[in-house]
């Protein structure tokens, strides 16, 4: 019997605009909606890292749930950089790179 890998079921929810390393925080700009509890995943060519939402924040007002088109702090564990894609998926998901080696500038 064959066994097919798992499919990504990550949906791209945002991406990063800033980060705070001081107060281990990254500003996303949302283009779909999150909430507390949602594993998220950090992508960007220095690595792929996932986070649980524990803390947010809108305007250093705590909230339950981002929507479309809100820039809201998440309180992190690793560090991000602007640009980075923010998913939402599930904690046992493959984190899969966020680009070949194919398309390495050194290659």
């Amino acid at each position: 019997m064959e066994t097919r890998p798992k499919k990504d079921t990550a949906k791209r929810v945002g991406e990063v605009e800033h980060f705070y390393p001081h107060l281990g925080v990254a500003v996303v700009h949302l283009n779909d909606d999150i909430a507390l509890g949602d594993t998220l995943r950090f992508a960007s060519q220095a690595g792929n890292f996932n986070e649980q939402v524990a803390s947010m924040q809108q305007n250093h007002v705590a909230i339950e749930r981002g929507r479309p088109g809100q820039s809201i702090g998440i309180k992190i564990t690793h560090h991000a950089k602007k640009g980075d894609v923010v998913y939402k998926t599930s904690e046992d998901e493959d984190i899969k790179p966020y680009f070949s080696e194919e398309d390495a500038w050194w290659n």
